[in-house]
């Protein structure tokens, strides 16, 4: 109920400001904004969530070359955007384990345009500010427990930007996207994002647009740990001309490579971008470079002399009768785990499998193993890049620790964490 509650809001929030029926003749060429996922694309969104009060601090460059070419009776007249260079500082921070807020304040550095009222070129500036965006993502499946991963990121931009040098919009954009994503296997994954931008309508020379449909997506290749093969394509249509002119659907496709230590959580990416339709907000082509770093909160340690006993944080996870599928009302605790097994420090972690007693001795011996093991696989799936190093004990005990409560309780695992 208070995920759905937050969603309504969020989604007011950048719906509501963002319908105005003024017209603009100026718009914001920095149409691509960094996704804010700790370890994924440039530009797709995921479902993947920071976990609760972590942060993620990053920059990105970017390079576009001619992302607004001025048309008139279909002649081309004039660049109205060269080159342009801008890097954006961006930070994100975990609210809980499904909801992350991110800020982005992309700042061109330099750009080169003509003036497409009186067709001036060689106009040349630097150091301007673009649109503030917002963003708020919200995961209701997570991919790494269930088939698919299902979310949404709802984005509002302020006009912060230089609208009459194309570095911002006149009046606020709001934005929500449908996330879908699934990891076929360890090395291959993918993810799909679906969804409208609200705007003023934009009427400058051969340009033309409104509210707009946007389409994106990603494959995330991995032919070894901790290195990707990123592939991406995104393209935005207004609704009253649904892909029927170039010059008002901006697409792009993006290739590049990401990176990021073992030791260290960070994430490098480097690549390059290409102009399906440009001049209209996608450049002819165009590189990319970012880096971000994940802070996670780690407690103080706990030294011996603090306390007289050591600390045991436990958990249970329980299931239906027969079966090892974690149920959704209990998968909600896994992220609760891997928070306490991230940011803070432990001895040592103990997973106990357990059973009822209907059935074969020897049979509720192994489903409570296959119990156990699953708890455990589902753990490692939310964050592999921090828990891959963390020996569990894990025992199957069958049927033989009941709980006196009933079947229903005792088809269980107890994950027992000792600080």
């Amino acid at each position: 109920m208070q995920r759905r509650f937050i969603t309504i809001c969020i989604i007011v929030s950048v719906v509501l400001p963002s319908l105005t029926y003024a017209s603009a003749s100026k718009f914001n060429l920095v149409g691509e904004y960094p996704s804010l996922s700790s370890y994924s694309f440039f530009y797709a969104d995921t479902t993947e969530q920071l976990s609760k009060l972590s942060f993620l601090f990053g920059s990105m460059f970017s390079y576009g070359y001619e992302p607004l070419k001025v048309y008139r009776s279909n002649i081309r007249v004039q660049d109205g955007m060269n080159h342009l260079f801008v890097e954006h500082f961006y930070t994100g921070l975990g609210i809980t384990s499904w909801w992350q807020l991110g800020l982005d304040l992309p700042v061109a550095w330099f750009y080169q345009y003509g003036n497409v009222d009186t067709l001036r070129s060689d106009i040349k500036t630097n150091a301007a500010i673009s649109d503030l965006q917002i963003s708020n993502k919200i995961t209701f499946l997570n991919k790494k427990d269930k088939i698919v991963g299902l979310g949404i990121n709802a984005c509002f931009n302020l006009p912060t930007g230089k609208s009459a040098d194309f570095l911002g919009d006149t009046y606020p954009v709001g934005a929500i996207k449908a996330i879908a994503d699934k990891d076929i296997s360890k090395h291959f994954g993918i993810t799909l994002n679906i969804g409208s931008e609200f705007r003023q309508q934009v009427d400058s020379n051969n340009i033309s647009f409104g509210n707009r449909f946007l389409l994106g997506g990603g494959v995330d290749i991995k032919p070894v740990d901790n290195f990707s093969v990123l592939i991406e394509g995104d393209v935005k249509t207004p609704f009253n001309d649904f892909f029927k002119t170039s010059n008002s659907t901006p697409a792009i496709l993006v290739a590049g490579l990401g990176w990021r230590p073992k030791k260290a959580p960070l994430n490098v990416k480097v690549g390059g971008l290409w102009g399906i339709s440009s001049g209209s907000g996608a450049p002819e082509w165009g590189s990319m470079l970012g880096v971000n770093y994940i802070y996670r909160k780690k407690d103080r340690k706990v030294k011996t002399s603090d306390v007289t006993k050591p600390i045991v944080k436990k958990f249970v996870v329980h299931f239906d009768f027969d079966r090892t599928v974690i149920v959704d009302n209990e998968a909600g605790k896994l992220g609760d785990i891997v928070e306490i097994l991230i940011n803070q420090d432990f001895k040592r972690i103990e997973i106990n499998g357990h059973a009822d007693i209907v059935g074969d001795k020897v049979y509720n011996h192994n489903l409570s193993k296959k119990r156990a093991n699953k708890v455990w696989e589902c753990i490692m799936k939310r964050s592999p890049e921090y828990l891959s190093n963390i020996k569990p004990t894990i025992k199957s005990f069958g049927e033989t620790q009941f709980t006196g409560q009933g079947n229903k309780y005792d088809r269980r695992v107890e994950i027992i964490i000792l600080q």
